[in-house]
């Protein structure tokens, strides 16, 4: 999928599907397959050419939106999952008194902690804009 989004952000017109399995000596479902996922994380574009069935594709340019973009995937696909951990965690200790079960509760509840933190910072970041981000970083650079 890197492959493709680099191909596609090199390029600064839209690029068909035949296009990029001939740059990267893809098989069609491969390309297909690929592609719909960069539109998933909206990371890239498919455009409609009018009077013919073929579609292209255009990379977002913009780094502040491809970040947006990977951080709500990453969110949604790895840190949401980890946080329902805490819910059956706390199901699962009650039921067992081993110390072995002790030391993994501990753990469990001690990944949930940082999850969550991490999960209040990357939900922060997506509802700030990025004029904010610039002045808060800058900011911290500057010297007195």
């Amino acid at each position: 999928m890197a492959s493709i989004h680099g191909l596609l952000l090199s390029h600064a017109k839209p690029v068909t599907t035949d296009d990029v399995m001939d740059a990267l000596d893809l098989s069609r479902g491969s390309a297909h397959t690929q592609l719909q996922g960069l539109v998933e994380w909206g990371l890239v574009y498919s455009l409609k050419v009018m009077g013919t069935r073929q579609v292209t594709f255009l990379a977002e340019k913009d780094p502040w939106q491809m970040m947006i973009c990977i951080a709500r995937e990453r969110r949604k696909r790895e840190l949401q999952p980890l946080l329902s951990l805490s819910d059956w965690s706390a199901s699962w200790k009650d039921h067992c008194d081993e110390p072995n079960a002790r030391g993994l509760a501990q753990t469990l509840q001690a990944i949930t902690e940082q999850a969550q933190a991490v999960d209040t910072i990357m939900s922060r970041v997506l509802l700030e804009d990025e004029r904010w981000w610039e002045q808060w970083f800058l900011r911290s650079l500057r010297r007195n």
